[in-house]
């Protein structure tokens, strides 16, 4: 089979990379797999949460809906009330909640374990995709991808930190001018819209980059040193590899928000609408569970010295 060197023009790598998730195509339905765990159970913590008070209030709420100009919606209302400020309830929320961010944790290192290391044994081996094989390594690498995904938040959360630190302070020097117009609009110029900038350039690099780190620990690396190497990788070259990922991300943002749009509108035709709504929704839930695994291969691929397509 051909050979291509990861250091051949980006048009290349992109090619084979694409022609792997063909021949890896089980990939996304395991993608989608997790995804119907994390939604299902999504699901059932809001009718744990918000079903007794759905039960009873379900004859209100039909009633009020029936007839909205003139019915009293009081004693829902205070039911509301009642039902959300009780301590009890407030406790079995935060426990629900720290669950299912648990549970969503534990199932997106399951499915990246999987898929990473499907593509290395791919690539390296030419060894094909096999459901056994997926969730061996899905639980041989669950541990320390969660000690990645831990590593990475704690990126997040500082960048967060330094974002509302600088705000605090600029909150407290408009303060002490008693909130001029003008300085708040002089403000607004100068540190709102750059801030909007870069929290965008941010997100879409963190989000790129956290598919190399896993790349690399999914090679063998510890948590911290598949961020430190992942880091270093991003930046050679000029960027190189860091613009590449950008990029396959930035077309699929591109292509899902054009092809969405026209999906939309094709949507509100009387009668037919229905199908592209339907067509709408799987197009979106396709496209990102293949650009998913589109990634996560041209992550691994711009780590090997050389791939089989």
């Amino acid at each position: 089979m051909a050979k291509t060197d990861v250091s051949s023009p980006a048009f290349d790598i992109y090619s084979w990379v694409a022609k792997a998730c063909l021949k890896l195509w089980p990939l996304c339905l395991a993608q989608f797999l997790f995804l119907i765990l994390q939604y299902a159970t999504l699901i059932a913590c809001f009718t744990l949460l918000f079903g007794p008070f759905a039960a009873r209030n379900l004859d209100r709420i039909t009633q009020g809906l029936n007839h909205p100009q003139d019915y009293d919606w009081t004693p829902v209302i205070s039911d509301w009330a009642s039902t959300f400020s009780d301590p009890g309830w407030i406790a079995i929320a935060v426990g629900v909640v720290l669950l299912y961010i648990t549970w969503w944790c534990v199932l997106s290192a399951l499915a990246d374990g999987g898929v990473f290391r499907t593509f290395w044994d791919y690539f390296q081996n030419g060894r094909p995709f096999a459901w056994g094989s997926f969730f061996r390594e899905a639980i041989h690498w669950m541990v320390p991808m969660l000690w990645l995904e831990f590593f990475l938040s704690l990126w997040a959360f500082g960048a967060l930190l330094v974002w509302l630190v600088v705000i605090l302070g600029v909150a407290g020097i408009l303060a002490l001018t008693g909130f001029n117009v003008w300085m708040v609009v002089l403000a607004g110029i100068l540190l709102g819209l750059p801030s909007i900038l870069t929290w965008v350039v941010f997100s879409l690099g963190f989000a790129v980059f956290s598919f190399l780190c896993k790349a690399y620990l999914t090679r063998g690396m510890a948590a911290r040193e598949a961020i430190y190497e992942a880091f270093l990788k991003f930046k050679a070259d000029r960027w190189r590899v860091g613009v590449g990922l950008l990029v396959a991300f930035l077309v699929y943002l591109g292509v899902s928000i054009f092809l969405r749009v026209v999906l939309k509108l094709f949507s509100l035709i009387p009668v037919v609408g229905v199908f592209f709504f339907l067509l709408d929704l799987v197009a979106g839930i396709g496209l990102t569970l293949f650009m998913v695994v589109y990634l996560s291969g041209l992550a691994v691929g711009y780590l090997q010295d050389e791939a089989r397509v």
